[in-house]
């Protein structure tokens, strides 16, 4: 029986190095998946700042989007946007 318990240890341990494996292998592709989506993004950046400063119309349009979309006033600053305005309490 001890040799039976000892054989199922040694699997257990087995199972967990392979998990732990399995679990490097996953991170692995998650970063490479988190690089190729900021390398995306920074292209696409990238592609809009030099659109915007070969046309003004569109330099307009993109900062109007832009200040819809942005709601982060750190955001907004990139930008030279306002920073949004925080409702205050009404006093009663």
């Amino acid at each position: 029986m001890n040799n039976v318990n000892e054989q199922i240890a040694k699997q257990q341990k087995k199972i967990e190095q392979e998990k732990a494996k399995l679990a490097k292998l996953k991170n692995k592709i998650a970063g490479a998946e988190r690089k190729k989506d900021t390398r995306r993004k920074i292209l696409v950046g990238s592609f809009f700042i030099s659109r915007a400063k070969a046309d003004p119309d569109f330099r307009v349009k993109l900062i109007r989007q832009l200040n819809d979309y942005l709601n982060n006033d750190r955001d907004r600053e990139l930008f030279g946007l306002q920073p949004i305005n925080k409702s205050t309490p009404q006093q009663i």
